[in-house]
């Protein structure tokens, strides 16, 4: 849907992703917090400030702590 493009994407500012990949049933199964992996979820919010041209807020939500950030980070300054 963002490589579609469109000017709606130059409304979005921030975005605040889980660290898991799993689905909100997974998750409610599962009991506990899934990290998932950092590395993996930075590479992908970097990606977004491709698509995505005022992009500027990046942070976590559920499972994140601050290995996903620091990564977020390092990956969204060594795009630039």
């Amino acid at each position: 849907v963002l490589q579609d493009g469109g000017a709606w994407r130059a409304r979005i500012r921030g975005v605040r992703a889980n660290a898991s990949r799993l689905s909100h049933a997974a998750l409610d199964d599962l009991g506990v917090l899934d990290a998932g992996n950092p590395e993996d979820l930075a590479a992908d919010m970097a990606a977004l400030g491709d698509v995505l041209p005022n992009l500027n807020v990046l942070g976590g939500c559920c499972g994140t702590d601050h290995r996903h950030i620091g990564r977020i980070a390092d990956a969204w300054l060594a795009r630039r």
